[in-house]
């Protein structure tokens, strides 16, 4: 397997999550009490963020389908730098939604989807060693910069932060993914012309369409889980400072899910790790729902974490098995959108619920749906083949 692009985007994701995404949450004190605005409007702004990428899933796909890795993502370290400089510039909330939009798409050209098209253009064979170990370096991203940002916002502010971000950008990421991914290779001319692919086309393929309806499902459940987690646990009686230290272990569970999964995965196939990953959701939801004692809450948590670290791989290495290598990038982002947005509206839909019991259970329900359909795609592939 060449390293050199693996070792770049190992790096390069690690910066691009721990700033575009990790970092916001750290900060959002310290914004709130630079501009007055409120908590709400400024996570309405970073959901914006989210909903932006994933209306740009489809066309960054596309567009690195077309320019290449080394183009896209290129141009994505510098929407980021600008993004981030924006930001930390605002002086007033609508600038500030401004710049989270703009984010957003730097987002979908830096992050994990855009990173899974350069690997599946760049490796066969290798496709998923390459997957995984790019995803253990990005699942250290929290562990290095929720610190990382809390520290420099204590030294130099939340503005000089983001502006140090930008730079990390400008400096490390840009270069790297200038100088070490792939050039773009334009496609070998057929006699016969290859049908393009749009967002429709791929939702017309019965596995497909299982596929991102599949993905969007088990999204909800981890968007939902993701920012009710903290009010969840303290629902039930524990302290603050006990749900945290609670929470937090979720973080290194996913990078022990990818470990286990690098470790083990060549042994079984994409859809029996995806089963398993899905699975472990249902017992970590019960467990949230049912267990009023920290070890079963623990377990819990931890049952949550190791399968969504493993669902980050299973997503990349679900499309290449159902559709292959050819227009990775535009099937990949067709995908990944309708995920993607609603990863940003779940949590603000659930929040009309009168009582987390009942958030719960409905996310076993989702879960559960989301196991079916995956199988689904699967069997539908299958049936094609008899």
């Amino acid at each position: 397997m060449t390293k050199r692009p693996v070792a770049v985007l190992c790096v390069t994701q690690m910066i691009a999550w721990g700033s575009l995404y990790y970092a916001f949450p750290v900060l959002l004190v310290a914004i709130r009490a630079s501009h007055g605005w409120s908590q709400p409007e400024m996570i309405g702004a970073f959901s914006v963020s989210i909903l932006v990428s994933g209306l740009c899933a489809f066309p960054a796909g596309k567009f690195i389908q077309r320019r290449g890795g080394r183009v896209a993502m290129s141009a994505g370290s510098f929407a980021a730098a600008l993004a981030l400089a924006w930001v930390a510039w605002s002086p007033t909330l609508a600038v500030f939604y401004a710049g989270w939009a703009l984010a957003g798409a730097a987002m979908s050209l830096t992050l994990y989807e855009a990173a899974f098209s350069v690997l599946a253009a760049t490796y066969d064979a290798d496709y998923r060693r390459a997957v995984t170990t790019v995803t253990l370096a990005g699942g250290l991203a929290s562990t290095v910069f929720w610190p990382l940002t809390e520290r420099l916002a204590v030294w130099l502010g939340w503005q000089q932060t983001l502006l140090v971000y930008a730079g990390l950008h400008l400096l490390v990421c840009l270069p790297l993914h200038l100088g070490g991914l792939p050039p773009y290779e334009p496609p070998q001319l057929t006699s016969a012309a290859k049908p393009k692919v749009s967002i429709l086309s791929v939702y017309r393929r019965p596995e497909l369409a299982l596929l991102a309806a599949s993905f969007t499902a088990n999204a909800i459940v981890f968007s939902v889980v993701s920012v009710h987690l903290l009010p969840l646990l303290t629902a039930k009686g524990l302290s603050l400072q006990q749900a945290a230290w609670l929470a937090a272990t979720a973080g290194p569970m996913q990078v022990l899910g990818r470990i286990v999964e690098f470790t083990f995965g060549d042994r079984w196939r994409v859809v029996q790790t995806g089963t398993v990953a899905m699975a472990l959701l249902l017992p970590a939801l019960f467990g949230l729902a049912l267990a009023d004692s920290w070890l079963p809450i623990a377990v819990s948590v931890g049952f949550y974490g190791i399968s969504n670290g493993i669902m980050t791989i299973v997503k990349s290495l679900s499309t290449v098995e159902l559709f292959g290598r050819e227009n990775y990038g535009s099937v990949n982002g067709a995908i990944a959108a309708p995920a993607l947005i609603t990863r940003s509206l779940g949590p603000l839909g659930v929040s009309f619920l009168s009582s987390y019991f009942a958030v719960l259970f409905l996310l076993i329900a989702v879960a559960t749906l989301s196991l079916y359909l995956y199988r689904m795609a699967f069997r539908q592939k299958l049936s094609k083949k008899l």
